[in-house]
C-alpha cells in the first residue's frame, strides 16, 4: 500500500473497547482497547502515504456464537438496553465494512465507528 500510495484498512474492534462491559474479560477488553489505539496510531503513520485506517466497534451482533452462548432471556434483556431495541447484524457490519473500504470515506482516517444501536448514547 505504501509504494502505490494508496490503501485502506478497517479494523474490528468491539464496543469494550471503549466501555466497560460486565460481560467481557479484562483480557478481551484490553485487546480491543489496544486495536483501537493501535489503528489510530498507524493511521496517523500512513496517512502521508494515502493509507486510510479505520476501526468499527460493534456491539452484541446476532451470530451462531451468540445464539449458542447467550439464552434468550439476555438477549432480550440486551435489546432492551439499547435505544434502538436491537442486536446488530453480520449484514450490518459488512454494509459498514464495505463503506469504508470505498472511495465514499476518503476523507476518513483514524476514526472508530460505533455499530451498537445507540449503546453508547446512554
Amino acid at each position: 500500500m505504501k509504494p502505490r500510495r494508496s490503501g485502506t484498512i478497517v479494523t474490528i474492534s468491539s464496543r469494550v473497547g471503549r466501555i466497560l462491559a460486565t460481560f467481557a474479560d479484562a483480557h478481551y477488553s484490553a485487546s480491543k482497547a489496544a486495536l483501537l489505539g493501535l489503528t489510530r496510531q498507524v493511521a496517523l503513520e500512513a496517512a502521508p502515504d494515502n493509507v486510510h485506517l479505520n476501526a468499527i466497534a460493534p456491539g452484541l451482533v446476532e451470530t451462531p456464537t451468540l445464539s449458542g452462548s447467550v439464552g434468550e432471556r439476555k438477549r432480550e434483556a440486551a435489546r432492551a438496553a439499547t435505544p434502538l431495541r436491537c442486536i446488530g447484524t453480520t449484514s450490518a457490519i459488512a454494509e459498514l465494512v464495505l463503506f469504508l473500504l470505498s472511495p465514499k470515506s476518503d476523507y476518513i482516517a483514524g476514526a472508530t465507528v460505533d455499530i451498537n444501536g445507540g449503546e453508547l448514547i446512554r
